[in-house]
């Protein structure tokens, strides 16, 4: 049996999963925490807005994985930020929230070691992309949830875009991974108390908006574009769905997301980012 801290490199296994190495950890002072890893593919693999990878949540051997088949040994854990090429290595650098909540999953992951290796099943998701003529983009989130939404960054920055980020609640303390976001990138930190107010200013001026907020934001959030823009289309407005990310394939129906046709899609295969405007009327 090979022990989880016998290899230091990352790399692919025969059963198609990928051995994945720890590098850092960061706590966030609202919750959770950013998993750094490095994983044996390229970095433009695609580690964009609302892509997922599901880590296996006990020990990467491949004796474990094949004579342990307890149910929901997998989590969710969502790109945030763009990875990164290792200069002297092969493979590259992956960022990827884990919520902190009292899952026993998702702490698990939280206190593994440096060196550490974590099987990963991946990746999930849609890939998200802006528009060819979006020069203004909106990017919304809250205290919790912002580093998901920050792979979109880099491509529009790389086009001389602007960018506005709008994250709704307060922040009590510094945040190392809040000072990561490049200087050119407008931050605004608003109370929840003046954010129709805020939201409402820059919704006329921008090309195309995407969004992290609780799910009972987005019917709010569709009829204040409505109301300001007159009309919701497709392409103008894409929103991260929080669901049940299970078994990535959509076979086992747990992340299925109601739309406004009262129809059911899901969110694994067919997301976790939509437009807003097939989910709300």
């Amino acid at each position: 049996m090979v022990s989880n801290l016998s290899s230091t490199l990352p790399g692919a296994n025969s059963d198609g999963t990928i051995s994945a190495i720890v590098s850092d950890i960061q706590t966030l002072p609202s919750g959770g925490s950013i998993l750094r890893l490095w994983l044996p593919i390229s970095y433009q693999t695609g580690g964009s807005f609302g892509r997922f990878f599901l880590a296996r949540c006990a020990e990467d051997t491949l004796e474990a994985r094949s004579t342990d088949w307890a149910i929901y040994t997998r989590r969710a854990i969502t790109c945030a930020g763009a990875p990164t090429a290792m200069l002297d290595q092969a493979g590259s650098l992956w960022d990827f929230f884990v919520p902190g909540n009292n899952d026993p999953g998702y702490r698990w992951m939280a206190q593994r070691p440096i060196g550490y290796s974590i099987n990963l099943l991946g990746p999930f998701g849609q890939e998200f992309n802006i528009e060819p003529n979006t020069r203004a983009l909106l990017l919304l989130a809250d205290v919790a949830t912002f580093a998901l939404i920050l792979p979109l960054i880099p491509p529009l920055l790389d086009q001389a875009g602007r960018i506005v980020l709008l994250i709704q609640g307060e922040v009590d303390s510094p945040d190392p991974y809040l000072a990561r976001i490049p200087i050119p990138v407008e931050v605004r930190i608003i109370p929840p108390a003046r954010w129709n107010e805020e939201l409402t200013e820059v919704l006329r001026w921008a090309d195309q908006l995407c969004a992290a907020l609780a799910h009972d934001e987005y019917p709010r959030l569709a009829h204040q574009i409505r109301a300001r823009r007159f009309q919701l289309d497709n392409s103008f407005a894409h929103v991260l769905v929080d669901s049940d990310l299970i078994c990535g394939v959509g076979a086992c129906l747990a992340c299925i997301v109601p739309t406004k046709d009262s129809s059911y899609t899901r969110a694994c295969v067919h997301g976790p980012v939509f437009p807003l405007a097939t989910l709300f009327a």
